[in-house]
């Protein structure tokens, strides 16, 4: 009580000082941005109060599966790591990996950490997998395949452990509720984001291939389901930025690949890379495209 409190009378000395600042012609823009802002307020706030539906079946299923596959992959690891390093090889520890890698198996460091050590982290052992691409020298690679599989299902067990943690119990046994915030200024690009915990921008099934070597990032998404009875609709803009963007800037073949009703990224690419059809564009070809699309809309 005391802290809510304290809250509340600190939220007030701020708009009181703030208040104070959009009097200020220089700060005319910004008093409108508020003022555009709080209209919204009550519509987040039901969509806050309404909250986000989880089957707690499947995720701790998910959750399970994930305990298995981490410790599956982190014996291997220590299996390869005790051969040069004796038994008590920890694949947790920083030094420990950085002895196996730089001078056991000899890999060029690639990366210094701030405390002027070789780096472990997610970026360099990857760059470490490309690096070793067709050598004959096979337990560094498989090493660092262990390694940076478990590091990335104990990224998506830390997830699900964060929805474990704040999802609260309905009527129903084998469903539950996250109440994330919602957070209206979150972001730089005016989109909101969602914290405590991260309700949007779940991660999808996909499997990376670095250098001749899979690396699987499972699928969140799975947990997220209307309870019994109930559907999810998903709403979104067909490509509304762009749409404008083609307008203000008058490009008449945008306007008109718009009205024909194709894929715009595919439509860029396929000029980008002088090919004709979608079935000619690749996934990157079209992702490049797409970062060339927003990076001219929004510089």
């Amino acid at each position: 009580q005391e802290y809510a409190c304290g809250d509340v009378e600190r939220t007030i000395l701020l708009w009181e000082f703030f208040l104070e600042q959009f009097a200020k012609p220089e700060f005319e823009s910004n008093y409108k941005c508020y003022v555009r802002e709080k209209i919204l307020l009550p519509t987040f706030f039901r969509q806050q109060s309404k909250g986000i539906t989880v089957n707690t079946l499947t995720l701790n299923a998910t959750e399970q599966q994930l305990e298995k596959s981490i410790a599956l992959h982190r014996s291997k690891a220590i299996r390869i790591g005790k051969q040069y390093l004796g038994k008590d090889f920890n694949p947790e520890s920083g030094d420990q990996t950085c002895k196996l890698l730089y001078d056991v198996f000899d890999l060029p460091i690639l990366k210094y950490t701030k405390a002027n050590k070789p780096s472990t982290n997610r970026d360099t052992l990857e760059k470490l997998l490309v690096e070793t691409h067709g050598s004959s020298i096979f337990k560094p690679r498989k090493y660092i395949k262990e390694i940076l599989l478990s590091r990335v299902h104990q990224s998506s067990l830390r997830y699900l452990q964060a929805y474990s943690r704040y999802a609260l119990p309905t009527e129903l046994p084998s469903h539950a509720k996250l109440y994330s915030s919602i957070n209206q200024t979150g972001t730089s690009t005016t989109r909101v984001s969602m914290s405590n915990p991260n309700g949007q921008n779940i991660s999808g099934q996909k499997v990376r291939d670095i250098a001749g070597i899979e690396l699987e990032v499972p699928s969140l998404r799975q947990i997220f389901a209307p309870p019994p009875g109930k559907v999810w609709y998903s709403i979104d803009y067909s490509q509304l930025e762009l749409r404008i963007f083609s307008v203000v800037a008058n490009d008449k073949k945008l306007m008109a690949a718009f009205d024909r009703g194709e894929d715009i990224h595919n439509f860029v690419a396929e000029n980008m890379f002088n090919k004709k059809g979608k079935a000619n564009i690749s996934k990157e070809q079209r992702t490049i495209a797409k970062m060339v699309n927003f990076r001219i809309t929004y510089g």
